[in-house]
């Protein structure tokens, strides 16, 4: 159905929704539990009803059909979402929020629809249009109007008190740019320049 590639690793997915990898497996993102290199296709038995998958520096960011995203690999940025900067060997579940107010419970990041990753940071389009990211935030290009680092994902935003950017119909990430177009035919580019 589809492949995606990049820093040495390569993914597919199969017209099922199974994933399959291969290729450098240093920081853990095949997601089989070691970080030995794999030199033919193998499946990743952790996943199913896969749909979309981006290949980053050392992370594999993955969506399955429900809208849920789960990454493996290096984390030295926030990379996995999972607010920790820990590298994982296996595919964990993407963090959007932690209620710090009483037990410090995860949700989930649900409703997702496609993702894209930039060197060490993932851009996930939501199914209502907009757009939240997480990992690397250098150069602002997570356009949530600081340059920290994002442990957790945040909503990009046309500025730091402006509203979300919406009407999403695509997105890319680069090595520290996003751009992203809109149903209405405006691009906007966020990040180095």
């Amino acid at each position: 159905k589809s492949i995606s590639a990049g820093a040495n690793t390569t993914y597919a997915i199969t017209t099922t929704g199974e994933m399959y990898g291969w290729g450098y497996n240093g920081y853990g993102q095949l997601g089989n539990e070691t970080t030995t290199n794999v030199y033919l296709p193998r499946k990743v038995l952790s996943l199913n009803n896969i749909v979309d998958v981006a290949v980053e520096n050392g992370t594999i960011v993955a969506v399955n059909k429900n809208g849920e995203v789960l990454a493996s690999g290096y984390n030295g940025y926030g990379n996995l979402g999972n607010n920790t900067t820990q590298n994982s060997t296996k595919f964990e579940k993407v963090i959007e929020k932690i209620d710090t107010t009483t037990t410090e419970t995860p949700t989930y990041l649900t409703g997702v629809k496609s993702v894209t990753a930039g060197l060490n940071y993932a851009v996930a389009v939501k199914e209502d249009g907009t757009a939240i990211s997480w990992g690397i935030n250098s150069y602002a290009q997570s356009s949530n109007g600081t340059t920290t680092n994002n442990l957790l994902p945040v909503t990009l935003k046309y500025s730091q008190d402006q509203d979300k950017i919406d009407k999403i119909i695509s997105i890319s990430a680069g090595n520290n740019t996003t751009v992203v177009a809109r149903e209405d035919g405006k691009v906007w580019t966020i990040g180095q320049n």
